[in-house]
């Protein structure tokens, strides 16, 4: 799992990414909430773990 955070004076984000064999798991929201999640699924675990550097970049 990857957690990134933003914060600043008047914002508190936070993303969190999570791929699992052949799914991509992204949540999001303000810190201290459970946030929204979002699932996107892959041919296969490569397309998977590419989508996962890309979101990175």
């Amino acid at each position: 799992m990857t957690r990134l955070e933003y914060t600043d004076a008047s914002s508190n984000k936070f993303w969190e990414v999570v791929v699992e064999d052949t799914s991509r798991t992204v949540r999001y929201g303000k810190i201290g909430s459970a946030g929204t999640a979002k699932t996107e699924s892959f041919a296969d675990a490569s397309a998977a773990a590419v989508s996962d550097v890309r979101f990175h970049e």
